[in-house]
Parts: C-alpha cells; structure tokens; sequence
C-alpha cells in the first residue's frame, strides 16, 4: 500500500512537471575560524593526489577537510571562513570559500 502511495504521489508531481528533491544536490558546507592549513599529498589506491588539509574551529569543536589541489591561498590562518564544496571519496572540491 505504501509503495502505491508513493508512486501516486510521483506521477502526480511529475505531471505538473515538478519533481523536487530538496537537498539531494546541494553541497557540502562548513564555516568557522582556520587553526591549520597543510598542503601534502594522500594516497589514493597506489596513487597520490595532493590535497589541502583544513582545520575548522567553531564553537569549540574542530572539524576536519581535505580539498583536492593547493587550496591554501583561500583559507588564511586565524579566519572565520565559510566554505562550500562538492564531497569526493579523497577529496572535496571547493566551490567557494568567503572570509569574514
């Protein structure tokens, strides 16, 4: 019964040529204050990619990143920055990053 439901509903947003999926595409973010940056090189399946490993702080937590390439021009030590990225398997891509 469900399964039906949910095909009704399907056909019925599709019909009025809108099928939304809210959040399925959006990248990742993230924002707070840069504590490290780190230009190095991972291995990847035998292979080494160089990426830019980023240490977030905020609200007394740190988070981690690795973006693909030298991305360290874009994250200057000691600022709150948010980030937005597209999530890889080894690395993420930076889409945008904007200081404050």
């Amino acid at each position: 019964m469900r399964g039906i439901l949910t095909a009704i509903l399907l056909l019925t947003l599709t019909g009025c040529g809108f099928v939304g999926v809210s959040g399925f595409f959006n990248p990742g973010a993230a924002s707070g204050v840069v504590s490290i940056v780190h230009f190095t090189a991972v291995g990847d399946g035998g292979i080494f990619v160089n990426v830019t490993a980023v240490t977030l702080i905020n609200s007394g937590s740190a988070q981690d990143f690795t973006f693909c390439g030298n991305q360290t021009n874009l994250f200057p030590m000691n600022t709150f920055v948010d980030v937005r990225f597209n999530p890889g398997q080894t690395c993420s891509t930076v889409t945008s990053v904007t200081p404050h």
